[in-house]
C-alpha cells in the first residue's frame, strides 16, 4: 500500500482517447464578417443611383427617388443572395472537411485493426508451430520406440540351424 498518494492528479490528466479531435471548420464568425462587409458595401447604392440620374441644376423628384429606391432594393437583393451563397459555401466546406476527416479516421481505424489482426495471426501461427514441433517430437520418439520394438531375432531355419550347432 502506497503512502502519500495524491489521487487528484489522475483527474487532471486527460486520456488521448477520451475526446475525439474535430476537423478544422470554417468559423462562423469569419463568414459573418464577410457577410457584413457585403451588406455594408451596398448600403449607399440608392443614393449613388440618385446622384447618377441627376444633373446640374436638376432637382430630384419622386420618379428619380423611385428609381433610386428600386436600385437600392436590387442591390440589397443581390447582397442577400451573396450572403446566402457565402453561408452555403461555408456549410458545404465544413461538410467536406468533416467527411474527409471522418474518412481518414475510419481508414486509420481499419489500418490499426488490420495490424492488430496481423499480430494476432502471427501469435497464433507461432503457437501452432510450437504445437506442431511438439507433435513432431512426440511422433519421432514413438517411431523410435516402435523401431526398437520391431527388432526381433531371426528365426529362419538356416539361421536356427547355425545357432543350434554352436550350442
Amino acid at each position: 500500500m502506497a503512502l502519500g498518494t495524491d489521487n487528484r492528479l489522475k483527474s487532471n490528466i486527460s486520456s488521448p482517447l477520451s475526446k475525439r479531435p474535430m476537423a478544422p471548420m470554417v468559423k462562423q464568425g469569419a463568414v459573418d464578417d464577410v457577410n457584413n462587409n457585403v451588406l455594408a458595401g451596398v448600403s449607399g447604392a440608392g443614393r449613388m443611383a440618385s446622384q447618377q440620374m441627376g444633373g446640374r441644376g436638376i432637382s430630384s423628384g419622386r420618379g428619380q427617388q423611385s428609381r433610386a429606391d428600386m436600385a437600392q432594393a436590387m442591390a440589397d437583393a443581390k447582397a442577400q443572395q451573396q450572403v446566402q451563397q457565402n453561408n452555403m459555401a461555408a456549410s458545404a466546406e465544413n461538410q467536406a472537411r468533416s467527411l474527409a476527416y471522418d474518412t481518414a479516421m475510419r481508414g486509420e481505424q481499419i489500418q490499426n485493426q488490420g495490424l492488430l489482426d496481423s499480430l494476432t495471426n502471427v501469435r497464433r501461427s507461432e503457437q501452432m508451430s510450437g504445437l506442431n514441433r511438439g507433435n513432431d517430437l512426440s511422433e519421432a520418439r514413438q517411431r523410435g520406440m516402435l523401431g526398437l520394438n520391431q527388432i526381433y531375432l531371426d528365426r529362419t531355419p538356416l539361421f536356427q540351424s547355425l545357432l543350434q550347432g554352436l550350442f
